[in-house]
């Protein structure tokens, strides 16, 4: 047992308490040691913390144990994705490769011409024109000048000679720049992928696959098709040869020889450094880079390439300079036409039909087809013959644009019945192909001929109008407070619609067009086809807004296609068809077919229809459309005239000139002018204005066939109203016959209630006669001033209905009153055995009449005016007698008779003898200077 020593001092606790404990050591030996309380405590902590630690590392296991599962999985799927990436890549390239277009090298070489067919009256197709690939004049690679080589690879493909056919390094860095929107990134195709686009990757009816699932896959088979079949089987020197040959270059050229002789009149063997540069530049964009539509375009095109052959290392900075210095004007040849079809005209707007409807590049220049078209040949040579002078018609030249021939224009025919196209004038002058055609492609400010469109067409359809509606062209202004202008800068006051109309006043249309829904004018706008959206470059509407002008057709740009479109739909009774210039395109490598079905759509009803058709008549029979004369046949017209803003241009000036005439059959719409106006080059109005119905009235002539008129829809009516009534009414049994007007009413809109203003008088009433001797006194309660003078209610009525010309109007109808019907008043008449005797008018209520003798009188007395008498009231009966007066004698000596206005007997004469009462004689009815009496006294 152990010994515990006591403290030296027995006052002190103990610091510390001491533990015996048995241990075991690391050998296995037992053994009794002191621990003390402080000892035990360490040794507890220590305890302790070995076990935390123990702890500790048990968790780092588990987790690091987690980690290795979780990487695990990770790297697994990624494996797993990695294979299914794999097999979709493989899944995808052999897609390529079993969906890749045939490889078919005769594409490569030639291709079959396209044919265009008109229809005769014996309904036999005819051929016409052939147009196509044929006609290339493919070079050799030997042939080829260097430096056309060198320029089109610098500017297409410049590892061209490096690549199989595939350029990585291009293709990413083209792509990550499309994607970063890098201007200037270029394009990812090589020279042979463009190749294998252009000629394998079109579907059968020539169209090439761009955006989409379907542009993707096009662009690999473009790759497969470069790599596998073409890099494979030809030369480099082929495939550039392949390239140069097929290409379209615009003007209607394929390949570099036939672009060469056409723009330099010379081989491309011969080209010069600037040549090929212009050459080459026009692959990128034909239509747009060709010099012949534009030097400016070309000019930058050719900088660009020469640029390109510097940055390549082909040609030195001072070369480029050299070549940029001279001009593309100095290089080019003139255009000539003379190898033109003579219908080119319409050839060109069927291509651009096509192109519309199948994608750009895609017509029958490039694709082989038979098309078989709307094309009347007969009308087709009038607009040739028209352009050439030799229709009747010389075009005329003017000091003010110092004599230039640079009058042109746009002029399009449709058949009414079916909507197709029957003839197109693009303009005069014409030297190529693919011209840009006036007829379908030019927009301009149509002026009036958009009034039936905007304003009166809608006006009529959602407005309940007709023609006898009244507007008035007085002073007023836009709702943003500019005024509004007639042509001639004058008024003419309240008019018909159909006045209106005819005599193309601008603010009745601004009024027409104000008082209706905007939405609804929008959407008979668009049912007639005519968009007057404005759109940005992107295509994206730039603005919707609908804007008053628009009523006068101001601030909007229509082609002459899409207005005799518009107009023809009035003809055919309310019902749109979009033109079309081919009813059938048979594609000759696979044969199929497509046929145009037209379809008609009602834009509006057939009585709005008719109605604007029957004003425009009139305006035909006031010479609007000149001096057309079709026997038998109806003949709608109006013209359109669109105003400038240009600087040293005279105000008198116009910009457009229009035309616009209709028959049941035909339309024919055509717009007169200079493409560009400004110091000499314009038009003047009033001289264009006289041009322009000219050659209206022989187009009309000539085209309209005659004893054709237009059905007048059962929903209308042709009703009398008389005239300054507002709504119309009917014209009572008095209305002057000059105030009498008939006019187009829908059926249930026609006027029913009688016009009060000449209607006939109401009788006076209470009706009273004193006598005094002989003199009798008449007198009557006399009746209200009729609404027709009464000035209180005409104010009232102008106020209401005239709106700001209602003051003008009071003025105008208080002068008429004042000149032609006069002040209310009585018209006293004496009834006799014949009839009534007027004895006379009082404005008075009271009448005195001295009676000649005894008896009974019976007087009729009458409301009237002082000057318009047809409509005086039936009459006032009023009976008196007198009983103090002289007795009428009721018998004569013989040889004498009664003469009542002198109350006596006076002589009787016999047969050719008349009473004279200075010589109580009767005397000869003779001339003869020496007469005798019947008493053989001569006189």
């Amino acid at each position: 047992m152990a010994i515990i020593k006591k403290s030296s001092s027995s006052n002190k606790k103990p610091t510390s308490k001491t533990t015996i404990k048995r241990i075991t050591d690391s050998k296995g030996n037992k053994k009794t040691v002191v621990i003390s309380r402080n000892q035990k405590i360490t040794k507890d902590v220590k305890q302790n913390n070995i076990s935390n630690n123990t702890d500790t590392n048990v968790i780092a296991k588990k987790k690091k144990s987690t980690a290795r599962k979780v990487f695990s999985g990770i790297l697994t799927f990624f494996m797993f994705l990695g294979i299914i990436i794999m097999l979709a890549i493989i899944g995808f390239c052999a897609y390529i490769v079993l969906t890749a277009p045939e490889f078919d090298t005769d594409k490569l070489y030639n291709q079959e011409a396209s044919i265009f067919y008109y229809q005769d009256n014996d309904g036999e197709w005819v051929e016409f024109a052939r147009v196509g690939l044929e006609q290339r004049d493919p070079k050799t690679y030997d042939e080829l000048p260097q430096v056309l080589i060198d320029a089109l690879v610098a500017t297409e493909d410049s590892r061209f000679f490096q690549h199989n056919g595939f350029d990585v390094v291009r293709f990413v860095k083209a792509s990550l720049g499309q994607a970063t929107g890098q201007e200037g990134a270029g394009g990812a195709s090589t020279l042979t992928m463009q190749l294998a686009k252009n000629v394998f990757s079109k579907d059968e009816n020539g169209y090439v696959a761009s955006s989409g699932w379907d542009g993707i896959v096009r662009k690999f088979h473009d790759i497969y098709i470069s790599i596998f079949l073409l890099e494979k089987n030809y030369t480099k020197e082929e495939i550039l040869e392949f390239y140069v040959n097929y290409g379209f270059l615009g003007q209607n050229t394929y390949g570099v020889e036939q672009a060469s002789q056409k723009y330099f009149g010379k081989s491309v063997c011969d080209l010069t450094l600037t040549e090929a540069a212009l050459i080459v530049g026009v692959f990128n964009s034909p239509s747009v880079y060709n010099p012949f539509y534009s030097t400016e375009n070309a000019t930058e095109r050719r900088d660009t390439v020469l640029n390109l052959m510097v940055r390549h290392g082909y040609i030195t900075e001072e070369q480029a300079a050299d070549a940029k210095a001279i001009t593309v004007e100095s290089l080019i040849v003139e255009n000539k036409a003379e190898t033109l079809n003579k219908y080119q005209q319409f050839i060109d707007v069927v291509c651009n039909d096509i192109e519309e409807q199948y994608g750009d590049g895609i017509n029958p220049y490039t694709v082989s087809m038979d098309v078989y078209t709307t094309m009347n040949p007969t009308y087709q040579q009038y607009f040739n013959d028209l352009n050439e002078g030799n229709l009747g018609y010389k075009w005329k030249t003017y000091s003010y644009n110092d004599y230039k021939d640079n009058i042109q224009i746009g002029a399009v025919i449709l058949d009414i019945e079916d909507g197709s196209i029957s003839a197109v004038d693009g303009g005069r002058h014409q030297t190529t192909e693919r011209a840009f055609s006036r007829a379908t492609q030019m927009k301009r400010q149509p002026g009036s001929t958009a009034k039936p469109i905007f304003a009166y067409g809608p006006y009529i359809e959602y407005n309940n109008g007709n023609t006898g509606t009244i507007f008035y062209d007085t002073p007023m202004t836009y709702s943003n407070g500019q005024k509004i202008k007639n042509a001639d800068g004058s008024y003419m006051g309240a008019m018909t619609m159909r006045q209106a109309l005819a005599k193309s006043r601008n603010i009745p249309a601004i009024q027409a067009f104000m008082a209706v829904d905007k939405t609804k004018i929008s959407e008979f706008v668009h049912n007639l086809g005519i968009d007057y959206y404005q759109y940005n470059s992107d295509g994206s509407v730039k603005d919707s807004n609908l804007y008053e002008s628009y009523a006068i057709g101001g601030g909007i740009d229509i082609s002459p296609l899409d207005m005799a479109a518009a107009y023809s739909a009035f003809a055919r009774g309310g019902y749109y068809i979009e033109p079309y210039s081919y009813t059938k395109i048979v594609f000759k490598e696979t044969d199929e077919v497509y046929e145009h079905k037209y379809e008609k759509v009602q834009a509006m009803s057939s009585e709005t229809a008719y109605m604007i058709t029957d004003m425009l008549i009139t305006a035909t029979e006031q010479g609007v459309g000149g001096n057309i004369n079709v026997s038998g046949t109806q003949v709608a017209s109006k013209t359109g005239t669109s105003t400038h803003s240009m600087k040293n241009v005279p105000d008198s000036a116009s910009a457009d000139n229009w035309v616009i005439t209709y028959s049941p059959d035909y339309c024919i719409a055509f717009w007169y002018g200079v493409d560009v106006i400004g110091p000499k080059n314009y038009t003047n109005a009033i001289a264009a204005a006289v041009q322009r119905k000219i050659i209206s009235a022989i187009l009309a002539n000539k085209v309209y066939p005659k004893n054709s008129k237009f059905s007048k829809p059962s929903g209308l009516v042709s009703a009398k109203y008389e005239k300054e009534t507002v709504p119309a009414k009917l014209p009572s049994a008095y209305t002057p016959s000059n105030l009498i007007s008939t006019e187009l009413f829908k059926k249930g809109t026609e006027p029913s209630e009688v016009s009060d203003r000449f209607s006939q008088l109401s009788n006076p009433t209470g009706g009273s006669a004193e006598v005094s001797n002989s003199q009798i006194n008449l007198s009557w309660s006399g009746i209200s001033t009729p609404n027709a003078i009464n000035e209180s209610y005409l104010k009232s009525y102008f106020e209401a209905n005239y709106g700001n010309a209602a003051t003008t109007y009071y003025n105008k109808r208080i002068s008429y009153n004042k000149s032609n019907v006069g002040t209310l008043g009585y018209q006293i008449y004496l009834k006799t055995e014949d009839g009534e005797e007027e004895l006379g008018y009082t404005s008075d209520t009271y009448y005195v009449y001295t009676a000649p003798y005894n008896g009974t009188y019976t007087f009729i007395v009458k409301s009237a005016y002082s000057i318009f008498k047809a409509n005086m009231s039936t009459g006032l009966t009023i009976t008196a007698t007198v009983t103090d007066g002289t007795d009428k004698p009721t018998t004569c000596d013989e040889g004498y008779t009664y003469d009542e206005s002198t109350n006596s007997c006076i002589v009787s004469c016999s047969d050719g003898y008349t009473y004279d009462a200075s010589t109580n004689s009767c005397v000869a009815n003779t001339t003869e200077e020496t007469t005798t009496t019947e008493d053989n006294t001569q006189t």
